[in-house]
């Protein structure tokens, strides 16, 4: 109760003195993790049409602690707002269907609603952008930075192994089915208010891609973005080895899939790269193999 009164008078304060955008966002970046959504919060907030707020992800609509169906406490992250055409959020947490912390913290799943349809119900009108991945890239990618950060302690085999026969102590498989939550979001918003990049293309051309997410959120597509540099650039699993705590975490990972997970894996990740492919009306030929970052 302190605390939703001490947000309450924040929030009174920054309005009067005109820091804070008068409904809040207009478009949201849901996800995906590890696919490049640290680099484009610092590349949006360049573009002198669109508010970013200096926290990249808030997690509001994700966690129980935090929401409130007033939303309370949302509007003052976005303090310093200055007339901007778009205002933007980036938590990618938001991708997953039917996810999320409970009050605890804790991660809950097959919840009657997820942060999307949270999000729906107080901006319909919003647009959502969405980078995808090459799912096999990015589930070991997941697994390297948790693993250095110490909240995975089992090699990668026994983590496929483990969720495929029911474990949810990590769901590295269930976050990659793009297929549940993409249709999710597009159950919940008309296709034409949401944007999936490849992470893959926007690698090979960020200026191609970022033309188009500019045409998407219709602000100036003559704009220069400049790609950030330095700890910005990519918020790659090296940087997470390099900070472990060797007290914790004592040697590299072991990243080996026996054939046994990797046609599991394969199998069961195939319907997203399916659903991918139909959704924007191109074979994605992602391929089995490993990446670093």
């Amino acid at each position: 109760m302190l605390t939703n009164l001490k947000n309450d008078i924040k929030e009174r304060l920054f309005d009067a003195c005109g820091l804070l955008p008068p409904q809040g966002p207009n478009f949201f970046v849901i996800g995906a993790s590890r696919s490049g959504t640290t680099a484009l919060y610092h590349m949006l907030g360049q573009h002198p049409d669109i508010f970013m707020p200096r926290t990249k992800e808030i997690h509001y609509f994700d966690r129980d602690a935090r929401y409130r169906k007033n939303l309370n406490g949302y509007r003052p992250y976005f303090k310093g707002y200055a007339g901007q055409k778009m205002i933007g959020e980036i938590t990618p947490f938001y991708f997953y269907a039917d996810m999320l912390y409970n009050a605890d913290g804790i991660v809950e799943y097959d919840r009657d609603e997820c942060a999307v349809t949270r999000i729906h119900h107080h901006y319909p009108d919003a647009k959502i952008i969405i980078s995808l991945r090459n799912p096999f890239d990015r589930i070991r990618s997941m697994y390297k930075k948790n693993y250095y950060l110490g909240k995975i302690p089992k090699r990668f085999d026994a983590c496929i192994k483990g969720e495929m026969a029911g474990e949810k102590d990590h769901t590295l498989v269930l976050r990659n089915r793009y297929d549940i939550h993409l249709s999710k979001v597009l159950s919940t918003y008309p296709a034409g208010q949401v944007h999936v990049m490849i992470f893959e293309d926007w690698i090979k051309d960020q200026v191609a891609t970022m033309k188009d997410i500019s045409a998407f959120l219709d602000i100036s597509a003559d704009f220069t973005f400049t790609p950030v540099a330095g700890d910005e650039q990519e918020n790659t699993s090296q940087k997470y080895e390099d900070r472990r705590d060797t007290n914790i975490v004592k040697q590299a990972p072991d990243m080996n899939l026996s054939d046994e997970s990797a046609e599991m894996l394969k199998r069961e990740l195939q319907p997203a790269i399916d659903y991918v492919s139909n959704h924007i009306g191109k074979t994605m030929n992602w391929p089995f193999l490993e990446k670093t970052s």
